[in-house]
């Protein structure tokens, strides 16, 4: 096995594992709500790790279920508030384990994660 290969499997198994922590974290959230941004943090700063893998389209996958979970829980508490509707973090919490559970099951395959090509 040569040197350039080595150095390949290395990068994959970084990205692999670094993937599988970004969601772990993510899922841990309705926990301990921290893990949420320690995964944002993560994703955006080591989001090289990933670059030139399969593991790259689930950082994407990732950061976007953060941002859009997030933007959904501040609607969510907002209604709460204003009407007492719990509807919109409900469905918030079921599209951010849908996307979770989805890009972790891609990512054990090693298969790449987002919406189908269509072609």
């Amino acid at each position: 096995m040569n040197t350039e290969t080595q150095g390949d499997e290395r990068a994959v198994y970084h990205a692999k594992n670094q993937t599988y922590l970004i969601y772990l974290l993510l899922l841990l959230h309705p926990l301990f709500g921290i893990t949420a941004l320690i995964a944002a943090l993560v994703g955006h700063m080591k989001k090289a790790v990933t670059d030139n893998t399969v593991f790259a389209t689930h950082r994407v996958w990732q950061l976007v279920t953060f941002w859009f979970g997030l933007l959904g829980y501040v609607a969510g508490v907002y209604y709460i508030l204003r009407m007492g509707s719990y509807v919109i973090v409900v469905v918030t919490f079921l599209w951010i384990n849908y996307r979770l559970w989805r890009g972790w099951l891609n990512a054990r395959k090693h298969e790449p994660v987002g919406p189908p090509k269509l072609s």
